[in-house]
């Protein structure tokens, strides 16, 4: 079936399935795909040779998921007359229009599992190993939901984990629905996809704050990956060009991605910062303790 797709912040137009991206196009998204993936590796062999994720900040995984979840499913949502070009297009063809969406999932699952890493090191229960005294005696039971015989640190990571899930269910839901019973380029699905794009925004302008005010407390990076920011901070810049200069983009896709390299960017020169100056407390003794 053939949809006219009608931006709400720009003139009507048609899909124009036989559009592709230059082959240059095509090998750059596709080199963003694995190098979206093996970015993400520094940070995660780094947490599993600390066995620790000290100097990550629980809130600023929260934020950066429920950014992450939005964007994607505004992506998708905007982008739906790709599925149905598919219908009428060559597989190859309609891989090659997908490339975006695989890299956005691409860096979704990465994401994802750097997140299931770090709730799996932190230390769950009282006077373990890795808990501080003053984390011990300090400890209590968070909303009332966790029990006081586990950390805060590790109580706020559950609610963290949590919270995503929930987020991420609701707003599969919700995209459900619009799309079901009024129709992929509805006025109520299309509000709903740039809601989220909007929503992504905000979040990505608040994301990097907890991480920025807790990295500057510490006075280093703990456990955060050095290799990993240099990665991708250049390559959020990439990805955010290559999703404004997809076909009938909004702005709504591309400018939390652009905003988000920015805030790594700064993050990573703070983290860099501190590397070069001797720090009071290092990650061994933390870990060791």
């Amino acid at each position: 079936m053939w949809y006219t797709y009608t931006n709400l912040f720009n003139a009507p137009h048609e899909n124009n399935c036989n559009e592709l991206p230059s082959a240059a196009g095509i090998r750059l998204s596709v080199l963003m795909i694995i190098a979206t993936y093996f970015s993400y590796l520094p940070q995660q062999i780094k947490i599993f040779k600390l066995k620790s994720s000290y100097g990550i900040s629980p809130y600023f995984i929260l934020l950066g998921s429920l950014g992450a979840v939005s964007n994607a499913l505004n992506i998708t949502l905007l982008n739906y007359w790709i599925f149905d070009c598919c219908s009428i297009i060559s597989t190859n063809s309609c891989l090659i229009k997908l490339l975006v969406d695989k890299k956005f999932i691409s860096s979704q699952v990465s994401h994802s599992e750097t997140i299931i890493q770090s709730n799996s090191e932190t230390s769950p229960l009282l006077g373990d190993s890795n808990t501080n005294s003053q984390q011990n005696s300090n400890s209590r039971d968070l909303f009332g939901l966790f029990g006081s015989h586990y950390t805060q640190e590790y109580q706020t990571t559950l609610l963290v984990l949590y919270s995503i899930i929930l987020y991420f269910f609701v707003c599969i839901a919700v995209s459900v629905i619009f799309t079901l019973f009024t129709g992929p380029y509805s006025f109520y699905t299309t509000l709903w996809g740039k809601l989220l794009g909007v929503f992504s925004l905000f979040v990505t302008l608040v994301q990097f704050i907890p991480q920025i005010v807790k990295t500057y407390s510490l006075k280093e990076p703990g456990s955060l990956s050095i290799p990993m920011m240099v990665m991708q901070s250049p390559g959020g810049f990439l990805f955010a060009y290559i999703l404004a200069s997809q076909p009938n983009s909004s702005w709504t896709s591309w400018i939390s991605t652009f905003f988000a390299a920015s805030f790594q960017m700064v993050l990573l020169f703070l983290c860099l910062y501190y590397v070069r100056k001797p720090s009071s407390v290092s990650i061994s003794t933390e870990t060791e303790e």
